[in-house]
């Protein structure tokens, strides 16, 4: 088979590697890797050759991208960045011009998915279950609202409509075991109380529009699908047992087909595209919710490929329209994850 020459890009993200891992791994072909990024380095050794470039926002962002394509006769850009994922959706036929497929959804696909209030009600209008929520852009708007969703009876969260990874997301609950919270949780705990929020956001100058939500209490999974115009062709569940940093450290894999199937359910409405990533909650009634959609490849996708089916490869072959291997049993593994230790070049920092 033919090599493949891909981009990758925020390759110095903490979950890079592990995503860029899927890969290297291939046995078929060589895939040769440039990642990007805009730190002027970045030590990811599943990188075969490194640039800096810009950052979506900047006027030349574009046309940086595109020569460094050029330049490393790239095919595919994968796009781990959510920040440029509509901005490349944009320009996807700019680069289709010049021989370079990115693998991203289409630019309306992208804004209501990252928009998670806006999709929640999407979703409830075809009767699919997602949390209970409502928006608010001041303190008077959070506090009535936690009453609708029954403060403090039963813990609340909040986020960001428009956020990335786990920024801005936290959990206010009035059970708080103070003594536990304070002496023995690590300070990347999710947890607050409404008192500590109220007198925080007294100091803000600006509050961006704000998502408080029902908190889904039950048994969390991270779904690694891929599809092609809606049609689920792979999709693998996998319960999350630990998280650290916004970010999936032990997850057992599952051949759960409740889940599987109500994202299938999502991917069809949506006609969704490529590799994507839900994540879903069991309620303690066990009713299964959406938490929200990642419309790209995920942090935790190697645990798939350990199951037997690596996506980010997959992904690659389905737009070669190559082959794609039927009937594949998953296998229920359990993965964790480390930080690993690096030499980084001083003179490069």
């Amino acid at each position: 088979m033919n090599d493949i020459r891909i981009l990758v890009t925020g390759v110095g993200a903490i979950v890079a590697p592990s995503i860029i891992k899927n890969y290297k791994v291939v046995t078929e072909r060589n895939i040769y890797v440039v990642g990007v990024d805009i730190k002027s380095y970045v030590n990811n050794k599943y990188v075969d050759k490194y640039y800096q470039y810009k950052k979506p926002t900047d006027n030349d962002y574009i046309e940086v991208l595109l020569d460094i394509c050029k330049k490393e006769n790239i095919q595919f850009i994968i796009p781990l960045v959510d920040s440029e994922l509509f901005i490349l959706a944009k320009n996807k036929q700019l680069f289709k011009e010049n021989g370079i497929t990115i693998c991203v959804n289409d630019p309306d696909t992208i804004e209501l998915v990252q928009n998670k209030y806006r999709l929640y009600k999407y979703l409830e209008k075809y009767n699919l279950a997602v949390p209970e929520s409502y928006t608010f852009s001041s303190l008077e708007e959070f506090l009535d609202d936690s009453k609708l969703l029954g403060y403090p009876n039963k813990p609340i969260a909040y986020k960001p409509v428009i956020s990335s990874g786990s920024r801005g997301f936290r959990i206010i609950d009035e059970n708080i075991n103070y003594e536990d919270y304070l002496f023995n949780q690590k300070p990347d705990s999710k947890y607050i109380n409404i008192d500590f929020f109220t007198e925080s956001i007294k100091k803000c100058n600006r509050i961006p529009k704000m998502m408080l939500m029902e908190y889904v209490e039950g048994d969390l999974y991270n779904v690694n699908v891929l599809a092609k115009n809606g049609e689920t062709i792979y999709a693998v569940a996998g319960k999350v047992q630990d998280f650290a940093i916004g970010n999936t450290t032990k997850c057992q894999i599952e051949n759960n087909s409740e889940i599987t199937d109500f994202c299938k359910k999502i991917a069809s409405l949506l006609k969704l595209n490529g590799n994507i990533g839900f994540e879903v909650a069991y309620t303690k009634d066990k009713i299964l919710k959406l938490i929200e959609i990642n419309i790209r490849v995920q942090g935790q996708i190697y645990s798939s490929t350990l199951a037997g089916i690596n996506f980010p490869y997959l992904e690659l072959k389905l737009y070669l329209d190559e082959n794609l291997p039927k009937n594949i049993k998953v296998k229920e593994i359990c993965m964790g994850r480390y930080f690993e230790d690096v030499l980084l070049d001083r003179d490069k920092q």
